[in-house]
C-alpha cells in the first residue's frame, strides 16, 4: 500500500509533447479506464470472483441468493472509474516504447505522497474520491481478499436485516478493487495508480433530467484518440509533487530548453540532480 508518511515516486511516461502540457497546466489527466490498453481492464477481477462464489459454501439459500445478487451486480456495472497509471521503475525499456514515444518521451517522477488521496485500506490524508495504491498481478492474493469479503456475508446478515446495504457496500468494494487488479503478464510495468471515482448519476443528470448534488467533483472533459472519443478528468497537483524528471534514451530535448522551460512552469524543482537520463543504449 502506498504510505503517506514517506516519500514514494511513481513515474509516468508520456512523449515530450504531454509533458509539456502536464507542467504548464499543473494537471494529470485520468483517463475512462475501459478506454486504456489492457482489454480486460476492470472486468479481469469477475473471472477471480466467479470462481470464488463457486467455492464459498453457503448452506442457505438466502445467503446463495446474496451471492448470485453480488455477481450478477459486478457483471452489470458501469462505474467504471478514471485512472492515470505510473510505473515504480523510472527507466524501463518496455514503458519507453509503450508510452514514452520509442524513448523520445519524458518518464516524470511524482512524488505520491504529497497527493491528497486515499489507499485501498483507506487510508490517507483527504476525502475525496482519489484512491493511490499497488496494482496487484497475483491472482490468489484478489481471491482470498474476495473469500474473505464474501464468508462475512453470514455474519453481516445476523446483524442487519436488509440485504440491499450489504449487497451494495460488498460490489463497492469490488469495484474498487477491480481497478487495481490486473493479469500478471503486465507485471513487469510495476504499476502504481491514480483513480477517480466519480457519481456516475451526477455525469449523466443532464441527460436524465435528474437533480443531483454532490459535495465534490472534478469536470468532465473528453477528447480524441485514434478516432475515438475519450472522457476524461484533470486533476490539479501542486508544484512540489514533481520530484524528477527523467529524459529518455533516443530524447531530443535540449537541456538549456528544458531549464528554461521548468524555470518558468515548475520554478520549485531542483534543477541539479533532478533531470535524468536514460540509462538504456537504445538508437534509432
Amino acid at each position: 500500500m502506498v504510505k503517506t508518511a514517506s516519500k514514494k515516486l511513481g513515474y509516468h511516461y508520456c512523449s515530450v509533447d504531454t509533458f509539456m502540457q502536464i507542467i504548464e497546466n499543473k494537471t494529470l489527466w485520468l483517463s475512462h479506464s475501459r478506454t486504456m490498453n489492457d482489454k480486460l481492464e476492470c472486468v479481469y477481477i469477475l473471472d477471480i470472483l466467479k470462481q470464488v462464489i463457486k467455492d464459498v459454501n453457503f448452506q442457505d439459500d438466502s445467503k446463495k441468493s446474496i451471492l448470485d445478487e453480488i455477481e450478477k451486480s459486478c457483471k452489470n456495472n458501469v462505474d467504471y472509474p478514471y485512472i492515470i497509471s505510473l510505473s515504480k521503475n523510472k527507466d524501463l525499456l518496455s514503458q519507453w516504447r509503450a508510452y514514452g514515444d520509442n524513448g523520445k518521451g519524458v518518464a516524470i517522477g511524482l512524488d505520491l505522497s504529497k497527493i491528497p488521496h486515499k489507499d485501498l485500506l483507506g487510508n490517507g490524508n483527504t476525502d475525496s474520491n482519489i484512491i493511490i495504491d499497488e496494482v496487484c498481478y497475483k491472482t490468489k492474493t484478489i481471491y482470498s481478499i474476495l473469500k474473505k469479503m464474501l464468508e462475512t456475508i453470514p455474519y453481516l446478515t445476523d446483524k442487519y436485516i436488509e440485504r440491499k446495504p450489504i449487497i451494495e457496500y460488498i460490489c463497492q468494494f469490488i469495484k474498487i478493487l477491480s481497478a487495481f487488479t490486473k493479469n500478471s503478464t503486465f507485471s513487469e510495468e510495476k504499476e502504481y495508480r491514480i483513480c477517480y471515482f466519480p457519481c456516475y448519476r451526477y455525469l449523466l443528470k443532464n441527460l436524465y433530467k435528474e437533480n443531483v448534488e454532490i459535495e465534490q467533483h472534478l469536470d468532465l472533459k473528453f477528447r480524441t484518440k485514434n478516432s475515438e472519443i475519450i472522457s476524461y478528468f484533470e486533476y490539479n497537483f501542486s508544484d512540489d509533487v514533481v520530484s524528477e524528471i527523467i529524459l529518455g534514451p533516443t530524447t531530443r530535448v535540449n537541456k538549456n530548453q528544458l531549464t528554461l522551460f521548468l524555470s518558468q512552469y515548475l520554478p520549485k524543482i531542483k534543477i541539479k540532480n533532478r533531470i535524468i537520463d536514460s540509462k538504456i543504449p537504445l538508437t534509432y
